[in-house]
C-alpha cells in the first residue's frame, strides 16, 4: 500500500493528539477511515491502519516522549545518580571482569558506611548509591540473556 498525502497529514494529526494527550493509545480521523496506535517503549511510535490494512509503521517520531512517566519519578532520580557515580570511575574499566567476591566486599563496606550514625546525610546517600551500583553489578554479572 502506498502512503498518500492523506495518511501524513493523518500523522501529522495524530502526532499532535498523542503529544498533548500522554495517556490516549488511539485515535481516528473524523470520516473513521484512518486509526493510529501508538506504539514503542518510550511511546513515541505511531502505526496507522486503513480499514482495509496497515498503511506504515512510524517509529521515533513524537517530540518528548518522556511527557508519559517511563518509570516513577524517585526512580529515576535515583537512577540519575547512580549513573552520575559509575561514569565517575570510568577508567576502571567495569564491572564485568571483577570477581563476585570483590563486588560483594564494596557493597558490604558500603553498607557499613551508610549506617553509621556520624555520617552527613550527603554521605549516607552516597554510600547507598554505591550500595545499589554494587548490586546492580553483581545482578549484571548474573544475566542470563546476554
Amino acid at each position: 500500500m502506498d502512503i498518500t498525502r492523506e495518511h501524513l497529514r493523518f500523522l501529522e494529526e495524530s502526532k499532535v493528539v498523542f503529544a498533548n494527550e500522554p495517556r490516549r493509545e488511539t485515535h481516528c480521523n473524523h470520516d473513521l477511515t484512518l486509526i493510529a496506535l501508538r506504539y514503542g517503549d518510550s511511546r513515541d511510535c505511531i502505526r496507522i491502519f486503513q480499514l482495509d490494512g496497515e498503511v506504515a509503521f512510524f517509529s521515533n517520531i513524537i517530540d518528548n516522549p518522556t511527557s508519559y512517566p517511563i518509570m516513577r519519578s524517585e526512580v529515576h532520580w535515583f537512577a540519575s545518580l547512580m549513573e552520575s557515580q559509575l561514569r565517575a570511575h570510568d577508567h576502571k574499566g567495569g564491572w564485568l571482569s571483577e570477581s563476585d567476591a570483590v563486588l560483594m566486599s564494596g557493597l558490604k563496606k558500603n553498607l557499613l558506611l551508610a549506617c553509621n550514625p556520624e555520617k552527613s546525610i550527603q554521605e549516607v546517600r552516597r554510600r547507598l548509591v554505591n550500595i545499589a551500583n554494587f548490586a546492580m553489578m553483581i545482578a549484571d554479572k548474573l544475566r542470563t540473556d546476554r
